[in-house]
């Protein structure tokens, strides 16, 4: 094996660690924002720190999987 083909394997192997990473954040700010949507409950949607803090963890979500 040449060391280029090794450093392409090395770069398999941290694109993979970094999307395992990425798809553990997603995971996580999914169930932040169904463990809010539980404490608050759906009938509270018109509570602005409720619709504020959605919006933010939903930007946060979409800049995560972008990345």
């Amino acid at each position: 094996m040449s060391f280029h083909e090794d450093s392409f394997h090395e770069t398999k192997r941290e694109r993979k660690y970094y999307e395992d990473k990425k798809q553990k954040a997603l995971r996580y700010i999914d169930h932040t924002l169904e463990d809010w949507h539980d404490a608050i409950g759906f009938g509270s949607g018109s509570d602005g720190r409720f619709k504020k803090f959605t919006q933010k963890l939903t930007v946060i979500r979409k800049m995560v999987n972008d990345i």
